[in-house]
């Protein structure tokens, strides 16, 4: 069961918190949520929340009638996707560094992209070229440069891994969002909502601004949004099935055994809650209606989850995204260097393949929450 924290001295309505590590920043942070006019009946932190830019990561807002483009963030659909593998643990081991020289030839990480645009965006080109507000918000330079985008990494804590379960069944494992795409439309749109406030409240919204949602500019945002998530979660799919094509080359067979899950943990959603149709923002949260499959991942060496929905009204039917960070990136690499990095994946059993190692020390276990907790 959450905690409830609720001063009606300071806020307009209660915060609801499944965590008991949850630092005093990303408490203040979503006060400053809760006391926002069109926050609707409740905010949710889940057991990851850690502090975010405009409220925390691994928050939940509900609104009404209105859309608040940084509830959802820069990376637009970031999220997860995973298959399972015709392969066991010890097929993996003894072809283990060719898998992972294999994954880096495929798929570009950090800033690089591909040198040529990929079929796949095809049918977001073409979505692009019949909607008159995509051509309106999304540059034609900006749909040709997610055109050599689609099928790559990025930075931060995206990853590929292979995962093994607890009766050595192999899977493989994406995390990664809309790339350039998400950034530049969240951008866009914050500094139009940062407008609005300014122009209808005379206030300053730096970074909780928002658009009503039957707004032109709300609806524009609405309907970039969900292009968005549609190019994140091809970006995930192209992926996926680039590493699937080159384990098939060096298995020498089809390796894919089941059906592909992907869960996005950025974006807002219309949905009921409490007899009232609202806009649910997730950020850093994934949807736990009940029944629903979801993706929560650990951080690098610790286990991932694979769940399934209970439905919890009180967290809007949601559930964390991943461990959370217990310090920032320039914390972790100020505290820790690579030897740090390697010798705490070492317990996990790990084999980590990245050129420049140090540059991923901000990621290390110590850098995150436990995930069993």
């Amino acid at each position: 069961m959450p905690h409830e924290i609720f001063d009606s001295q300071k806020q307009r309505i209660p915060i609801l918190v499944w965590g008991t590590d949850i630092e005093e920043e990303t408490i203040i942070q979503a006060v400053t949520l809760a006391n926002l006019p069109i926050a609707y009946h409740h905010i949710a932190l889940m057991p990851d929340a850690h502090v975010g830019f405009g409220m925390p990561i691994g928050g939940i807002v509900a609104t009404q009638e209105h859309i608040i483009p940084n509830a959802v963030g820069v990376d637009i659909g970031c999220g997860m996707r995973f298959v399972p593998l015709k392969l066991r643990e010890e097929q993996v081991r003894a072809k283990t560094k060719e898998i992972a020289r294999h994954v880096a030839q495929t798929v570009p990480v950090g800033f690089n992209w591909f040198k040529q645009r990929q079929k796949e965006i095809a049918d977001l080109e073409m979505r692009w070229k019949r909607s008159t507000i995509l051509q309106q918000y999304i540059t034609e330079p900006e749909l040709q440069k997610a055109g050599k985008q689609i099928g790559t990494l990025g930075s931060g804590n995206h990853f590929v891994e292979l995962q093994k379960d607890d009766q050595a069944q192999m899977y493989l494992m994406v995390h990664s969002g809309s790339r350039n795409l998400g950034k530049t439309s969240a951008d866009k749109f914050n500094r139009l909502a940062k407008k609005f406030i300014k122009e209808s409240r005379g206030e300053e919204f730096r970074d909780l601004a928002y658009l009503p949602g039957e707004s032109p500019h709300g609806q524009a945002y609405i309907a970039v949004m969900d292009y968005c998530l549609d190019f994140a979660k091809s970006n995930r799919k192209l992926m996926l099935n680039n590493i699937l094509g080159r384990l098939k080359t060096i298995f020498g067979k089809d390796v894919q055994a089941g059906n592909d899950h992907d869960v996005h943990h950025n974006y807002a959603r219309q949905e009921e809650h409490y007899g009232a149709m609202v806009w649910v923002h997730r950020k850093g949260a994934t949807s736990a209606q009940t029944g629903e499959v979801g993706i929560i991942p650990g951080s690098m060496g610790a286990p991932s989850y694979i769940v399934e929905g209970k439905g919890n009204p009180a967290s809007f039917c949601s559930c964390s995204h991943g461990s959370g960070r217990v310090m920032s990136r320039k914390e972790a690499h100020r505290r820790f260097d690579e030897k740090d990095l390697v010798k705490s994946l070492g317990k996990y059993d790990v084999y980590l393949h990245h050129r420049k190692r140090h540059k991923v020390v901000d990621e290390g276990p110590y850098a995150y929450k436990n995930i069993e907790d």
